[in-house]
């Protein structure tokens, strides 16, 4: 409202920053990484699994050790068991479905 009052009474708008001006603004820190750096969060993960994680494990168990959610333990354990890195176990652990390590090698 500010704005449409001064153009109203004949003062000047207030000016306003270019694109450039934006995008210098923002601290390096917050900007994305550059294009040919493309780090995939979700092998990292599921190398960690694979690597730190001691079978029989449960999502639960993948959750503590990573440091993430339980869902999204879920999601990697299920991309790890149709990539064929984890074999479910046919045994429960509290409930829960186990798995174990099918081989040491990440195909991502």
């Amino acid at each position: 409202m500010n704005g449409l009052n001064q153009i109203r009474r004949g003062g000047r708008p207030p000016a306003i920053p270019s694109l450039l001006q934006l995008l210098k603004s923002i601290p390096p820190e917050q900007l994305l990484p550059a294009p040919g750096v493309v780090v995939d969060v979700d092998a990292v993960r599921m190398r960690r699994i694979v690597r730190e994680v001691k079978p029989p494990f449960t999502c639960p168990d993948v959750a503590r050790r990573i440091g993430i959610n339980e869902s999204a333990a879920a999601g990697l354990i299920r991309r790890l068991v149709v990539l064929g890195n984890l074999v479910p176990q046919a045994r429960l652990i509290n409930k829960r479905r186990a798995y174990c390590v099918a081989s040491r090698r990440i195909s991502t």
